[in-house]
């Protein structure tokens, strides 16, 4: 595997992963739901 793809690759990853972050720190409605949707199917 090329190494510059690999980095891209980690790139995006970290992208999403920041801009699901910016979602929910942005929208507290959503986190109680997540919240609740844990406790109802016992994942947390």
């Amino acid at each position: 595997m090329n190494i510059d793809y690999l980095y891209i690759l980690f790139y995006y990853i970290i992208s999403i992963y920041t801009y699901i972050n910016y979602i929910a720190i942005s929208s507290p409605y959503l986190v109680l739901r997540l919240k609740n949707f844990g406790k109802d199917n016992k994942i947390i």
